[in-house]
């Protein structure tokens, strides 16, 4: 490898040959080892985790080295970058996307009063499909310079769909390859449970501080109320939780706060609720049925001195 980067050319004329002759050879019997491989990875080692193609240290030091030291402001802003896309792939898409109870569906024929005067707060106007309110298309009405008074679902293009659990790196692969702007996100049962737009994906890349709450609810996902008391959102991600803590993460199927405080007390929360979760007590302060949780944490592992 090391030859091949500082003399690229001399090596690929030497390799060429015996490398097209050896996949040639091997071709018929690639699917074996393929099998081979899989069966081995789900019956003898089915906790293996492959080694990450990159890492972020590796594009840091691409940085470093392409950024003169004497710019450390623009240094510190390219790694910040980076490390948003490489965390993309650790990012499930349910943990980004807009849920269902946060945008709006219009079933065919649309018309632009349809709209009541007002933009969507996502900025795409969701077209769902005749029979039914699951997500068919989007239209870019930022994309618009003349916006029409009727039928604009002939405007729209087609969404991708994407599982609830693949990561959003995935997600953002598939919507290139589709040249799409939205995806819509479905559960095990096919239903559309939320969507995820490319503008969504870049503010989680280029945002300083990107969050979902900010977003979608206009306030911070995790707010000082008082010595050692915190305020915050269902909606807040467990990943932003414990790297705002400095805590390690309890073991847990579910990807945000109101998943804990489900999967903890096995039912619908009500107000005045509390539960447990790792170094945390979770007292539930507000339980709309079609809002959002809103719940009030301490620290278990800390003296209400020591808390900041």
């Amino acid at each position: 490898k090391s030859l091949a980067v500082l003399k690229p050319q001399q090596v690929a004329a030497l390799v060429a040959v015996p490398l097209s002759a050896s996949v040639r050879i091997l071709d018929p019997v690639l699917p074996v080892f393929r099998l081979v491989n899989l069966l081995s990875r789900r019956l003898l080692w089915p906790t293996f985790k492959p080694e990450p193609y990159l890492r972020v240290g590796d594009l840091e030091r691409a940085v470093e080295l392409s950024i003169s030291s004497s710019n450390a402001a623009l240094l510190k802003q390219e790694q910040a970058v980076l490390q948003s896309i490489v965390s993309l792939s650790e990012i499930r898409a349910d943990e980004l996307m807009r849920p269902r109870t946060k945008f709006l569906t219009f079933r065919p024929p649309v018309a632009l009063a349809d709209l009541g005067g007002r933009v969507p707060p996502s900025g795409y106007l969701l077209v769902s499909e005749p029979e039914s309110d699951e997500v068919a298309g989007a239209i870019a009405l930022k994309d618009l310079w003349n916006v029409p008074t009727e039928r604009l679902e002939e405007y729209a293009e087609p969404v991708v769909y994407v599982p609830w659990s693949t990561s959003v790196a995935e997600t953002l692969q598939a919507m290139q390859r589709g040249n799409r702007q939205v995806a819509a996100v479905i559960n095990e049962l096919g239903e559309t449970i939320g969507i995820l737009t490319f503008d969504d994906v870049l503010d989680e890349i280029f945002s300083p501080t990107p969050s979902r709450s900010q977003r979608l609810l206009k306030r911070v996902p995790i707010r000082q109320v008082a010595r050692g008391v915190w305020h915050v959102t269902g909606m807040t991600s467990l990943r932003r939780l414990v790297r705002h803590f400095g805590v390690d993460r309890p073991a847990s199927k579910s990807v945000t706060v109101a998943g804990i405080v489900q999967e903890v007390l096995e039912r619908l929360p009500n107000p005045g609720d509390e539960c447990r979760w790792g170094p945390f007590h979770l007292r539930v302060l507000d339980a709309p049925q079609r809002g959002q949780l809103l719940v009030e944490l301490t620290r278990t592992d800390v003296g209400q001195e020591d808390a900041p």
